[in-house]
């Protein structure tokens, strides 16, 4: 029974980690878009730096999130 259960378990995770990697993609997607809307309406180089830095911080984040979950599902 408890063969079941990890199977059960490795295919809930894999899942998850199918669905955090379509969320990521969406999120970096939207914060190019985003800063490329917002730098076009205010063309200040100290604003772009910001906005980058931002949104490098936002993405690199999902990055390492990302390597832990899938370290996660390669064990498995």
């Amino acid at each position: 029974m408890s063969n079941v259960m990890e199977k059960v378990e490795t295919q809930r995770s894999k899942g998850d980690f199918k669905l955090v990697m379509v969320l990521a993609f969406v999120l970096v997607a939207i914060s190019f878009f985003a800063v490329g809307f917002i730098y076009a309406k205010a063309p200040q180089i100290d604003i772009l730096v910001k906005l980058i830095v931002f949104f490098g911080g936002i993405n690199s984040w999902l990055v390492y999130y990302l390597c832990k979950k899938f370290n996660g599902v390669s064990k498995t």
